[in-house]
């Protein structure tokens, strides 16, 4: 049994922990200049990739999703690796088009080519992405998505989701492979 003494030194050591690293994020965190002063034309191509991925969050925050976009196009110019940096740009090109376009389609193929199984969430955003478009997914973006739905299914922390997909999602395809992984033998 754990003592209340060790509990709470271990309650302070992890709030500790996290104040430290907002601490670092804050230290590190670029500094914007006010987005009134910014727009997709006229932004700076040398900056870092950081930079592009903060200002992308405070243009999102802001509905100016164009500017997000130019931010997202110029962070995966800078770091082609980061599947993250694809995803944003899948997310901003499907907000100025109303729809995922050709950019946004280019951009999820490319997160899923730098990184097909990357973190569990970032595999949940792809899946609740593509489920919200399903009808109009190409076939290679939703065979990723099913594969996706698959890795999940054997991920123990991503099966509260799973749940509330399968509630969720239209009868189909989708809906039945994830309904599936909530069944199948582990």
């Amino acid at each position: 049994m754990i003592s209340a003494t060790r509990l709470i030194l271990t309650a302070g050591l992890i709030g500790f922990a996290i104040l430290a690293l907002g601490l670092v994020w804050t230290l590190r965190a670029p500094t914007l200049p006010a987005l009134s002063t910014l727009s997709a034309e006229t932004l700076d191509p040398d900056q870092s990739p950081n930079w592009y991925a903060a200002l992308f969050a405070e243009a999102a925050a802001s509905d100016r999703w164009a500017l997000a976009r130019a931010a997202a196009r110029l962070e995966t110019q800078h770091a082609p690796q980061q599947s993250a940096a694809w995803h944003r740009l899948t997310l901003a090109a499907t907000q100025v088009a109303g729809m995922p376009d050709r950019e946004a389609l280019r951009a999820l193929l490319e997160a899923y080519r730098v990184a097909p199984y990357t973190a569990p969430q970032d595999m949940v955003w792809r899946v609740e992405f593509a489920a919200q478009y399903w009808p109009t997914m190409p076939d290679i973006i939703a065979d990723h998505t099913l594969t996706q739905v698959t890795v999940l299914g054997q991920i123990g922390a991503a099966q509260g989701k799973r749940f509330q997909w399968c509630e969720r999602f239209p009868t189909g395809g989708l809906k039945t492979a994830v309904c599936d992984t909530l069944t199948a033998p582990a």
